[in-house]
């Protein structure tokens, strides 16, 4: 695989885990009560380890933006509004009146 993969700390600490599984150091059982899941989920994610190694364990959404971000241009004009017109309302008052 090629670039760079990005985790956070929980998924290193299950990508540690779960090469400890294939160690037969540890059960799948005890890596679920490890890593905080039920059985289930240890099982599925050592498939996607298996299948893709760390970058398996990565969240897929990564890098993405949020379904429910505004457009760039958009927030761009709200921001504007508030902070010339509407400086003085705080948050709340704001959203109801943008509503």
């Amino acid at each position: 695989m090629k670039g760079t993969i990005v985790l956070s700390r929980k998924e290193a600490h299950r990508g540690h885990v779960l090469e400890q599984v294939d160690q037969q150091a540890l059960t799948l059982e005890e890596t679920a009560a490890i890593m905080g899941g039920s059985y289930r989920q240890a099982r599925r994610l050592r498939q996607r380890w298996l299948k893709a190694g760390l970058a398996g364990l990565s969240h897929r959404n990564r890098g993405r933006p949020a379904h429910n971000a505004l457009p760039p241009q958009t927030a761009a004009v709200i921001l504007a509004f508030h902070d010339q017109l509407y400086s003085d309302f705080n948050d709340s008052h704001f959203t109801e009146l943008l509503a």
